[in-house]
């Protein structure tokens, strides 16, 4: 290979890296500016299960998935596509069964559910339906950097991030509900 063509290798590199920073500096900074919309529009108990609701699925997330979305950067690019179909499905898979144990972890049904979540439990299905959908969805936030789509992942992400601050935001403001801002926060997992 020459420099020629390492140099613009590096450049495309860089170029694509940066975006995807810029993209999760973006969702990061509108995390951050969410719960000050929302200290503003919800009564303290409801703001304080909110808060409560992201500890849980940022505990779950992170011990869910076990670093199986990650594993793909290993193993994707060094399988030819009917391997490449078996290592998604088969983190897929696992993925929605770790989902399902985590959910009915945080779920009403759990008789050793927390006493922390116990807050959570009047929501019925609703918390337990986002903590499934949000472990599931982790692969979506690996599977298009790790096949190089770097425009869609930078897209897919800005648009979620900005229709879930909108939604959220935008349900707090005119409800004041915490149901509200649970059906919308599904909804934007489902996008």
């Amino acid at each position: 290979m020459s420099a020629a063509t390492k140099a613009i290798a590096a450049n495309g590199l860089a170029r694509r890296a940066f975006s995807l920073g810029a993209v999760k500096a973006l969702d990061n900074a509108l995390q951050f500016l969410l719960p000050v919309v929302l200290v503003r529009c919800l009564d303290a108990q409801t703001f304080g299960e909110y808060r409560l609701l992201w500890l849980a699925a940022g505990s779950v997330l992170a011990l869910a998935t076990l670093g199986m979305p990650g594993g793909l950067y290993y193993f994707l690019p060094r399988s030819d596509a009917r391997e490449r179909r078996i290592y998604i499905h088969q983190t897929l898979a696992f993925l929605a069964a770790t989902g399902l144990v985590a959910a009915f972890i945080v779920s009403p049904l759990n008789p050793w559910m927390p006493a922390t979540l116990h807050p959570l439990a009047k929501y019925g299905a609703l918390v337990p339906s986002f903590i499934l959908l949000w472990v599931v969805s982790a692969l979506l936030d690996a599977l298009p950097t790790v096949e190089e789509r770097i425009p869609l992942q930078a897209g897919a992400t800005i648009s979620v991030a900005v229709a879930r601050a909108v939604l959220v935001a935008g349900g707090a403001w005119f409800t004041h509900d915490m149901n509200v801002i649970l059906w919308f926060l599904v909804a934007t997992v489902l996008l």
